[in-house]
């Protein structure tokens, strides 16, 4: 006779494995009303989960259940916190009916057990406010309230891409300029996701100010960028209702004095005057561009709008504070162009140059001074046009040009030139190629073929003796690059030699990856010029891995493992 001991225990982790995860939590909750146009939705489990293999959560209006909004899970947007997901919903209309529905198998448990999905306009249900809030002068806006909608009246409009403005706990710490830890909240956009950039543009639009009985309406913010990018656009508008595609509406371009280099330091743009935008509907909105090459972060704090008595002083702001034009022959000219903004100006800017350069309005005619009258200049950009015309063999031609107008310190802009012939020197170029020829879509940038487009590019027209190249993956895209050289300065001009050993590579280390997927440090030169010598790995005992080079410490410190050639 078998006698059975049940383990009540055993019953109930059983249970709980074969159990799948549900809804227990909703924000926001089904039925509500007064949502946000843009927000982070969050769908709260009995239990951890993770993301299924596929599927989208899709946002429909309930009026004629068209899809608003189609959310891949696997995208960086849907993020998971142990029992709780987080996604954006972006640019709804005001006072509209919206249902969330999410398909059987989105997320499981980690047992493996589905979600059942949300389906139906019953399920999780919500309507955004009727009106947004009219914008208040005099009100600093510090969004220290948004967590997880924007607020205050501020909205989103999504154009392209999945990357949109959103809440962040690092606002402006007036102790910490550079804001390295949190503070409080802000507003920020990032076009760099999953480890590459992005194409994405996005609104980041205000209330509506009624600045009619206004003198001078003065708007004034503080921002933060980081890493390379465009800059943002500040836009006004007297014509947008408040909600749907800005696009659709006329817009003009302000001057928004924002800092001119990424910094990643909060820099205070102030004084912009918004006296020509006069309507019981203004509006100001904040433009944000990323490419497949480069994607800044901003970030915006405490924007508001001030009444002043008195009209705001006068400014300069150019688009660069330094011009450069490179090599230039003897008794040759070269001519570059920048422009300027001039805004609440009094009197005509004068422009002075100095040194081997003259300026010139219309690219004729250059001279060592020109001028700008008051409505050439005043709260427009116009184009000024540079002459550089050496006298001298093998020289350094600093200079520079001095921008006056009354009221404003003169801005100074710093100019060099060079007539040191290329032929006569050595040059050396080194670059990090980010990941250079990889298949993987998730390592470098995502354009493969646009990335080696641009290194052929760039390559071929600094024309170096020497590159040394970084994180080179593929061999073949290497070639390619030397090939474009060649039928460019002619066949042979140039070589390469690539290293024979990457990061992890050794193949006498367990589970060690193929060279061909390594990031390798590569060399292309002028054959004419240089010759290598040799190509020795300094941590590789004969310039070949062995299985001594396992036991050097040297070889798991970050990074050395792109052995040097």
């Amino acid at each position: 006779m078998w006698i059975y001991n049940r383990n009540p225990q055993s019953d109930q982790q059983q249970e709980a494995a074969s159990t799948p995860p549900v809804a227990t939590g909703l924000l926001p909750a089904n039925m509500a009303t007064g949502i946000a146009t843009s927000f982070t939705a969050n769908l709260i489990f009995s239990e951890p989960v993770l993301k299924g293999t596929s599927g989208s959560i899709i946002i429909k209006a309930t009026a004629d259940n068209a899809i608003i909004q189609s959310i891949d899970i696997l995208d960086s947007s849907v993020t998971i916190s142990g029992a709780n997901v987080f996604f954006r919903v972006i640019s709804l209309a005001l006072n509209s009916s919206y249902y969330v529905e999410i398909p059987v198998e989105a997320f499981m448990d980690i047992a493996g057990n589905s979600f059942a999905g949300i389906a139906g306009a019953g399920a999780w249900s919500f309507t955004t406010a009727a009106t947004v809030p009219a914008g208040t002068i005099g009100t600093t806006y510090n969004f220290n309230d948004c967590a997880t909608s924007l607020t205050s009246g501020f909205t989103a409009y999504n154009v392209t891409g999945n990357e949109v403005w959103a809440c962040t706990t690092f606002g402006r710490d007036t102790a910490n300029p550079a804001g390295t830890t949190a503070f409080e909240s802000a507003v920020q956009v990032n076009g760099f996701s999953t480890g590459t950039n992005v194409i994405n543009m996005d609104w980041f639009i205000s209330p509506a100010f009624d600045l009619n009985a206004t003198a001078y309406p003065l708007l004034s913010f503080w921002s933060r960028t980081a890493f390379n990018g465009a800059p943002l656009q500040l836009k006004i508008s007297t014509e947008y209702p408040g909600t749907g595609d800005p696009g659709a509406y006329t817009w003009t371009d302000v001057n928004g004095r924002f800092p001119l280099q990424p910094g990643n330091a909060w820099t205070l743009s102030q004084n912009i005057n918004l006296s020509a935008f006069k309507s019981s509907i203004t509006y100001f909105a904040f433009v944000y561009s990323s490419t497949a090459e480069e994607g800044a972060r901003w970030t915006l704090d405490d924007i508001r709008i001030d009444d002043s008595p008195t009209p705001p002083p006068a400014s300069l702001s150019p688009a660069t504070m330094d011009i450069r034009f490179g090599y230039v022959p003897v008794n040759s000219a070269a001519v570059k162009s920048f422009t300027f903004t001039g805004n609440d100006l009094t009197g005509e800017v004068t422009l002075t140059a100095k040194g081997n350069y003259l300026v010139s309005k219309s690219k004729t005619g250059f001279t060592k001074t020109v001028s700008f009258t008051l409505a050439e200049a005043n709260n427009i950009s116009p184009t000024v046009y540079v002459q550089f015309r050496p006298t001298t063999a093998s020289a350094d031609y600093p200079g520079g040009i001095t921008i006056s107008t009354p009221g404003v310190a003169d801005v100074m802009l710093n100019i060099t030139g060079n007539t040191i012939d290329a032929a006569l020197t050595l040059e050396v170029v080194n670059w990090n190629l980010e990941w250079f020829g990889s298949t993987n879509p998730a390592l470098g940038p995502s354009n493969k073929a646009k990335q080696e487009a641009n290194v052929k590019t760039i390559t071929r027209s600094i024309g170096a003796d020497l590159f040394g190249f970084l994180e080179v993956v593929s061999e073949s895209s290497l070639q390619k690059v030397v090939a474009d050289l060649n039928a460019v300065y002619g066949a042979g001009v140039y070589n390469y030699v690539i290293s024979g050993y990457g990061s992890h590579t050794n193949p006498f280390e367990t589970g060690a990856g193929p060279l061909s997927e390594a990031q390798k440090v590569a060399f292309v030169y002028r054959a004419a010029v240089l010759s290598p010598v040799g190509t020795p790995g300094p941590l590789l005992a004969n310039g070949v891995n062995t299985a001594a080079d396992l036991t050097n410490p040297a070889y798991n410190y970050f990074s050395s493992g792109r052995y040097r050639t």
